[in-house]
């Protein structure tokens, strides 16, 4: 009768506390994944990410990770929101890459900083074009002031901007990335705020549309930073519009409006695909 006894009790505890953990794991964020239809932080879709594109287990490495931030209308949000269900199969491979607001108000674009050059503790590394790299020190990932990245190395189709300054094979950034939003202690890596994308190299200064005749890809940063071609181009995209060799394909992704540009085509666009790459962070965009 006491072992009987025991044993509830011992199950009783156990339930309990998975009751408890789930509770816990539920009040955490509002925000969530479409794909994974369940509520997941910031935090840990930026754990999971990090173990996609970090499959192996290496601490030794430091990892450099960034996000640019894209934001909608009601409009585009329902657009966004429609397309997740409308091209669920295609989205999967792109979505391992995209954090969306519970609501589609903003979505957060991640990649490597692939090629970065870093400087650590007086020396300067050359991250792999996976954005990581091994010191012969020991890393203290509380201080990220410690760690600065100050641009990347140049490579077949990345070659800088005006924006950037060029010293023989190395893209010199404006201003130096010196300290990361967040750390990630257990994988050894910084995860940088790199601002809003902005879509305004589809409009002229009088905020008009620019006719699709019209030659502008000397303002357009991706065409400079990619030796004259834009990413469709440069990396072999061939999104769901008509290719444009001079202009920046940001718009042929899911749904595609390629008739106005719409920003809901950015997912899944040549221009999404190659930033998830880690092709496009050295450029104002």
């Amino acid at each position: 009768m006491k072992k009987k006894f025991q044993l509830f009790k011992a199950l009783f505890i156990t339930i309990s506390g998975l009751l408890l953990i789930n509770s816990c794991s539920n009040d955490n964020d509002n925000d969530i994944n479409p794909i994974s239809n369940k509520k997941e932080s910031i935090t840990t879709f930026e754990k999971n990410y990090i173990r996609y594109l970090y499959p192996e287990s290496n601490n030794d490495s430091i990892k450099l990770i960034g996000f640019k931030t894209v934001y909608f209308n009601k409009e585009e949000a329902q657009e966004i929101k429609n397309a997740q269900e409308l091209y669920k199969n295609e989205l999967i491979e792109i979505n391992k890459s995209i954090y969306y607001a519970d609501d589609y108000s903003f979505m957060r674009v991640y990649f490597p900083m692939s090629d970065a050059i870093v400087n650590y503790n007086g020396k300067t590394y050359e991250a792999s074009n996976r954005g990581s790299f091994i010191t012969d020190a020991f890393v203290n990932l509380k201080t990220t002031s410690w760690i600065q990245v100050i641009g990347r190395k140049a490579s077949e189709f990345v070659s800088g901007t005006d924006f950037n300054s060029i010293e023989g094979n190395q893209i010199l950034l404006a201003e130096k990335l010196e300290k990361a939003m967040k750390d990630h202690n257990t994988e050894n890596t910084y995860v940088f705020n790199l601002g809003e994308r902005s879509f305004n190299h589809h409009h002229n200064e009088d905020g008009e549309a620019i006719n699709e005749n019209t030659t502008y890809s000397s303002k357009i940063s991706c065409y400079n930073n990619h030796r004259k071609r834009n990413c469709s181009t440069a990396f072999g995209y061939n999104g769901r519009c008509k290719r444009v060799y001079v202009k920046c394909m940001d718009y042929n992704g899911w749904p595609a409006r390629c008739g106005d540009k719409s920003k809901a085509g950015f997912v899944g666009s040549d221009c999404q695909r190659a930033m998830a790459k880690g092709n496009c962070w050295n450029e104002i965009m």
